[in-house]
């Protein structure tokens, strides 16, 4: 429930960096598949171009909203096997990662 409500204070910057970047599922290369120095190269600038976009309003403003609840609720797995109350498959599985 508390995730939910991070998640929808973030969801506007969220949107706003999915909509300027578009879908980038299909970038990137699969294993076994070498890259030209040319593709090398084009990697490298959108590395760059990426890193910059890093420090634009809607990342802060993301960063800003989700790091604090990462945080969060990281205290609250660990308080919860400090005392023996680890239960329930979601916080469960937010332990073990």
């Amino acid at each position: 429930m508390i995730g939910r409500y991070w998640l929808l204070r973030s969801q506007k910057s969220l949107a706003r960096i999915h909509h300027a970047e578009g879908d980038s599922s299909s970038s990137g290369t699969s294993q076994g598949y070498s890259l030209s120095q040319s593709e090398e190269q084009q990697t490298s600038i959108g590395a760059i171009e990426a890193e910059g976009r890093l420090q634009t309003g809607d990342y802060v403003e993301a960063r800003g909203t989700l790091l604090p609840a990462i945080e969060y609720l990281k205290r609250a797995v660990d308080a919860a096997q400090a005392q023996g109350r680890l239960d329930g498959p979601l916080l469960s599985t937010v332990s073990i990662g």
